[in-house]
C-alpha cells in the first residue's frame, strides 16, 4: 500500500506548546531520542540507567489520562491521534484508509485497545512463554463477559474445525480464546510504556521528558564526515516563548540523536532534514542533504478495521 508524499513532506507541522516554554541551546545532551512513545520510552529507560549520561525525550502530543482502556475506542480519530489518512486505494475500490498513530506520550501504547498477541510458533501451551516481572502487565478477559462470543462466535467456530484455545500466546493462535489485553489485573487501567518504563524512573537526575514539543527537523554539522556522512548535532522544535508567549522555533543540543517517531513520522523527519529522495524534496523547496530515494517510499503501518461493511 502506498501511502501519499505528503504525508512524508508537504504536510506542515502543527503548532505545539512546549511545556517549559524554553529554548535548551546552554545544555548539550548526551542523548536527545524524538518521540516519547513505546521504543521511546523504553530507550530513555534504558540509557539513564547509567548516571554519566544525559538523555532527553521530545513528545509532540501531551501526556492525558486515557488509561482505561474500556474507552480506548474514543482515542482513534481524536486529538491524541495523528490522524493520517492515505490515498484513494486503488485496491480498496477507491476508498482511503485511516492510519492511526499515537499523538501522545506513550504513542501507540497510550491509544491503542490492548490487545497482546505474540508471534505463533504452532507448538503446543509452554509455560516459560510467560514472564511474571516485566515491566508490563498483562492479565486475561474471559470469553462470558458479552454472550455473543459463547453463544454465537465459539459455536461458529467449532463448527469449522477450531477447538477451544486456553492460550493464543503458547504458540497457536488458531481457535477461540480469552484475549490478553495490556491491563493491570483485574481493573480496566492501562499497563504501557509511560507507566511501565517512565513513571518508575521519571526521578532520575538525568533523564528529561519534555511533551507537547514537535520536532521540525534535524540540524547537521556543517561538513561531512570523510566517508560522506553526516553527523547530528541538535533538533529544531517549535515552542511557546514564556516572555512574550509567540511561537518560536527553538534549538536543543545534543552528540546523538535518536528518531522513535513512528513508522510516519520517522522517515517524515528525515526528510524534512535533508535526507530523501533529492526530486521530491526539490520540489517543496527542502534542501537536500543526502540523496535517498529510500526514504519515505512505501512506509508500513499497522492497520485498524473498525467494522465490516458490505
Amino acid at each position: 500500500m502506498l501511502l501519499t508524499q505528503c504525508i512524508a513532506i508537504t504536510t506542515l507541522l502543527s503548532a505545539l506548546l512546549l511545556t517549559s516554554g524554553q529554548a535548551l541551546t546552554d545544555v548539550t545532551y548526551d542523548y536527545a531520542i524524538v518521540g516519547g512513545g513505546t521504543a521511546g520510552l523504553a530507550l530513555a529507560t534504558r540509557l539513564s540507567e547509567d548516571p554519566s549520561l544525559s538523555i532527553i525525550v521530545l513528545e509532540a502530543g501531551g501526556n492525558p489520562n486515557i488509561t482505561d482502556l474500556r474507552l480506548s475506542q474514543n482515542n482513534l480519530g481524536s486529538s491524541v491521534d495523528w490522524q493520517f489518512v492515505t490515498v484513494p486505494q486503488v485496491d480498496a475500490g477507491g476508498r482511503t484508509q485511516d492510519q492511526a498513530q499515537g499523538k501522545v506520550l506513550g504513542g501507540g501504547s497510550a491509544i491503542n485497545a490492548g490487545m497482546y498477541t505474540r508471534q505463533a510458533l504452532d507448538t503446543t501451551f509452554n509455560p516459560t512463554f510467560h514472564g511474571f516481572s516485566g515491566p508490563i502487565a498483562i492479565s486475561t478477559q474471559a470469553l462470558n463477559i458479552s454472550r455473543f462470543f459463547p453463544q454465537i462466535v465459539v459455536p461458529t467456530l467449532r463448527s469449522l474445525g477450531f477447538n477451544l484455545n486456553f492460550d493464543s500466546n503458547g504458540g497457536n493462535h488458531k481457535g477461540p480464546s480469552w484475549n490478553y489485553l495490556t491491563t493491570f489485573p483485574d481493573t480496566s487501567t492501562r499497563s504501557y510504556a509511560v507507566s511501565g518504563y517512565y513513571r518508575p524512573i521519571a526521578n532520575r537526575s538525568n533523564l528529561r521528558v519534555l511533551t507537547e514539543s514537535q520536532v521540525s527537523r534535524i540540524i547537521w554539522s556543517v561538513k561531512k564526515t570523510d566517508t560522506g556522512l553526516l553527523n547530528a548535532t541538535s533538533v529544531e522544535y517549535l515552542a511557546l516563548d514564556s516572555s512574550d508567549g509567540s511561537l518560536k522555533k527553538m534549538l536543543l543540543n545534543a552528540s546523538n540523536v535518536i528518531l522513535s517517531a513512528g513508522a510516519l513520522n520517522t522517515p517524515k523527519l528525515l526528510e524534512l532534514s535533508g535526507l530523501g529522495d533529492a526530486d521530491i524534496l526539490g520540489r517543496v523547496g527542502i534542501d537536500v542533504k543526502i540523496d535517498l530515494p529510500g526514504v519515505g517510499a512505501k512506509p508500513m503501518q499497522s492497520q485498524v478495521l473498525r467494522r465490516l461493511r458490505n
